[in-house]
């Protein structure tokens, strides 16, 4: 029997949040800087919990929390290519992995606005309270890995724009 199209989709929103669980331990565990390691560790742990309310969400709509195996093993080679960007340059790379983790909790985020229009379209009370505990918190991590993302960005390309704009014009062949 096919899944109802609510369920189909929630079993998504949870490996979204499952990547992005992974990818903050990923960070974690490769950053030399003790904040931005707790840091990633706290929002790993604030979507661990994201991800339980999902949960929660599946198996009081009458679902099972599984999603198909096709959609899993994409988001997973999704996932590890994306953990692995850039791995020749260290400052690349952690760029590039924060990039990667911008992307997914841009898609989190999202993820929890349509469950928030879902629910004042169809009022949900369940929906609506799990929206209003998991907002504050993407609003947050977003707002952090912007900022991050930005720093690293300037810092890391700056010194190369500006080796770029002194070098001599190189002669059209």
């Amino acid at each position: 029997m096919e899944a109802e199209p609510i369920l189909r989709e929630l079993d998504l929103f949870m490996q979204d949040e499952k990547n992005a669980i992974a990818l903050f331990q990923t960070l974690a565990e490769r950053e030399s800087f003790a904040e931005l390691r707790a840091r990633f560790r706290a929002f790993a742990a604030d979507c661990q919990r994201h991800l339980q309310l999902l949960h929660n969400l599946v198996l009081l709509l009458g679902g099972r929390p599984d999603a198909s195996r096709h959609e899993i093993e994409a988001s997973a080679g999704l996932h590890a290519a994306l953990a692995d960007l850039a791995a020749v340059d260290y400052g690349l790379a952690r760029l590039h992995r924060v990039e990667a983790l911008l992307l997914a909790a841009r898609k989190c985020k999202a993820n929890w606005e349509l469950l928030h229009t879902l629910a004042d379209a169809v009022p949900s009370q369940p929906i609506e309270d799990a929206v209003h505990q998991v907002q504050p918190d993407k609003t947050v991590h977003l707002a952090y890995l912007v900022d991050l993302h930005r720093d690293l960005g300037l810092r890391l390309l700056s010194p190369s724009v500006r080796r770029a704009l002194q070098a001599p014009p190189v002669p059209a062949s």
